[in-house]
């Protein structure tokens, strides 16, 4: 039991941590897409 809680809060503080951020701050997650958007264009 202690390992998974300990799993999910680390997986919980990794992946959740970065959303927040973006959700925090709009300019952020505008440039995350466009960089992530310019990345696909490129590739397509």
């Amino acid at each position: 039991d202690d390992d998974s809680v300990d799993r999910d809060g680390s997986e919980i503080d990794g992946d959740g941590s970065r959303p927040q951020r973006h959700a925090k701050s709009p300019e952020l997650a505008r440039e995350f897409l466009l960089d992530a958007a310019t990345v696909i264009f490129k590739e397509q």
